[in-house]
């Protein structure tokens, strides 16, 4: 796996607040993606790519001279200026409801630290919000009227939608690798030093803080019953009230938990890495316990996505798994040579995306009976 400068640094404060060991867990910059329905934007180190659902094909618009050229953010330079350093983007873009495309700049190499406001039609600088001190390794989370982030200074930052900042509140004293959650009453966001932290989503007053065991890197998710669902890189499971902050639950699973767990219905789903081997758990959400578990051969750090009839999720040996909801296989294995998979899949339409690494090309569309209908790498 191929490690750059940001990871090494990142990486750095990640071992200062681990407490326990979890394995030989995978550690990479893993592209972003998130969809408008219409098209699909992927984060993707130096550019975010902007993909036709419907084809896999690059979306163009029209240079000065008159020729048709890639839609990238950011634009092509026809000459850099002295020093510049191009920004890097591996958080997932999220979307406003007045059709702003946030992203955040992750580079360490400069000192200026920028969320960027951009129109997805034109990927044209709308604004920039530049008051952090570390960079933005998570994505962004959007509410109705504010954008909720969480920066490489510790910080949890409220924007409203012309760029202008509401509040900032220290939620921790090393950098935030996970994105905010909010359920519209709270917001949420889980720190490398363990806690699990709410905030009022007008003011960034600290409403609740519950400790856990070790590391959290995956986002809590949000049950409509008001119930968080979170896990740590010791592989513990919690149910905490979102309310107030109490466990309602913890189980203890076999390696480190890197991702958001999924819930649907009465099942809770998560994988976790246990060195470069994983296993797949369908659980219980009321009480935590087992309802099924899946071995595999490859460490699994993303998300699973829910469809209405299958259970699906990837691993880092580049394999694509598709389950009934009653734990037999429904596809056989798809698996994308010398491809390593750490990005959540998304379903748009009938189509499920998949964004691989060291594949020869960094995005896919698979139909639910798991047929490839087409691929997209840049030209």
């Amino acid at each position: 796996m191929k490690f750059n400068r940001m990871l090494l640094l990142v990486f750095a404060g990640l071992i200062s607040v681990l407490l326990t060991a979890c394995g030989a867990a995978p550690l990479a910059n893993w592209p972003g993606m998130t969809s408008d329905g219409k098209n699909v934007y992927l984060s993707n180190g130096q550019v975010v790519y902007t993909v036709k659902v419907s084809d896999g094909t690059e979306l163009t618009t029209t240079a000065t001279d008159g020729s048709s050229v890639s839609m990238r953010f950011p634009p092509k330079l026809d000459s850099a200026p002295l020093f510049y350093v191009a920004p890097t983007f591996y958080g997932a873009p999220a979307l406003t409801p007045d059709g702003q495309m946030i992203l955040g700049d992750a580079s360490t190499l400069t000192n200026v630290h920028s969320i960027y406001s951009v129109d997805p039609a034109t990927d044209s600088t709308k604004w920039t919000f530049a008051e952090a001190k570390g960079n933005w390794i998570a994505g962004a989370v959007v509410s109705t009227d504010a954008i909720y982030a969480a920066a490489g200074d510790g910080k949890v930052y409220a924007i409203d939608f012309k760029g202008k900042k509401l509040w900032d509140v220290n939620v921790s004293d090393h950098a935030l690798w996970t994105s905010p959650v909010t359920d519209g009453k709270l917001v949420y966001v889980a720190t490398l030093a363990h806690d699990v932290i709410a905030l009022d989503p007008t003011t960034g007053e600290q409403r609740w803080k519950k400790t856990l065991d070790n590391a959290i890197i995956g986002a809590p998710a949000i049950s409509a019953d008001g119930m968080l669902y979170v896990g740590t890189l010791s592989g513990n499971l919690y149910a905490i009230n979102a309310a107030e902050g109490s466990q309602v639950w913890l189980t203890q699973l076999q390696g480190g938990i890197w991702s958001t767990p999924a819930l649907d219905g009465d099942t809770l789903y998560v994988g976790t890495s246990n060195g470069t081997a994983g296993k797949f758990y369908a659980i219980n959400p009321a009480d935590g316990k087992l309802l099924r578990t899946i071995d595999d051969t490859g460490a699994i750090v993303a998300s699973p996505l829910i469809t209405k009839d299958q259970v699906i999720y990837v691993t880092e040996e580049g394999h694509i798994n598709f389950f009934h909801k009653d734990g037999s296989r429904s596809i056989p294995v798809i698996s994308i040579e010398n491809a390593k998979i750490y990005t959540t899949p998304i379903l748009v339409g009938d189509l499920i995306l998949i964004a691989p690494m060291n594949a020869p090309f960094i995005l896919a569309a698979y139909n639910q009976t798991g047929v490839q209908q087409w691929t997209f790498a840049p030209k």
